[in-house]
């Protein structure tokens, strides 16, 4: 399974911002930006006054085996300068893992209505507009390093806008895959919620190797003529 310090990572690599798609007769106002609050799942928070959006991440289903890639597959192999190598320690290391996969929930709340344009825009939608953005970015925008960003007016977005994230999934301590799930895009939950919130909810996999060292030594070779010492046993 990813570590506490990998899966903190990830939360801190999110955008402050998604541009979300909200249903507007303007054209020109029909995509906005959402700040959500983004946290652990069932970690506390004050909740904030409404309207407000939050996207809780959670980990149901963590450090899944590939079934169907081989397991303790080599990684690589290192060695190390004989020269450089002290007395009783390592000569080299070989890096094996497991194809494994942790399981990403994304639980997406809205609360409130919210006033866009001199419209009313209510809890579902910017719920469901959310739900969407996270789930595309971290399945598309995250992990294919895109070398240009375009805003929804066609202008390049600078490296500081908010909307780009500070780590890639190929930059964390371990390195991450992000795939979607069959069926596990944005589903509406509002019916499990309170009447004056909404809640979607979606996943994805995170795929890594759960990688682990073994260390060699090597023995230095002994002349047996030499070192052995007489045989015991020659009654000559």
């Amino acid at each position: 399974m990813l570590p506490d310090s990998v899966r903190d990572e990830i939360i801190e690599a999110l955008p402050d911002l998604y541009w979300v798609d909200v249903s507007h007769p303007d054209d020109a106002i029909s995509e906005v930006a959402l700040e959500p609050q983004l946290r652990k799942h069932r970690a506390g928070f004050e909740e904030p006054p409404e309207p407000y959006e939050s996207v809780a991440l959670a980990w149901p289903e963590t450090g899944v085996i590939e079934e169907t890639n081989p397991v303790d597959n080599h990684v690589a192999t290192e060695r190390f300068d004989p020269d450089e190598v002290e007395e009783g320690h390592a000569h080299g290391r070989e890096i094996k893992g497991h194809n494994s996969y942790d399981t990403l929930e994304l639980i997406v709340t809205a609360e409130g209505t919210a006033m866009i344009a001199d419209e009313v825009v209510g809890p579902r939608d910017r719920a469901v507009a959310l739900c969407d953005a996270v789930h595309s970015f971290l399945t598309e925008t995250w992990p294919s390093r895109p070398l240009d960003l375009f805003d929804e007016q066609g202008a390049p977005i600078d490296d500081s806008h908010p909307t780009v994230p500070d780590t890639f999934a190929d930059e964390l301590s371990v390195s991450v895959l992000p795939r979607e799930i069959p069926g596990r895009g944005t589903t509406d939950m509002s019916d499990q919620v309170e009447d004056s919130e909404a809640q979607c909810n979606a996943a994805v996999e995170l795929a890594y190797v759960d990688s682990w060292s073994e260390f060699h030594y090597v023995t230095e070779e002994i002349d047996p003529e030499v070192e052995a010492g007489p045989d015991p046993y020659d009654t000559r």
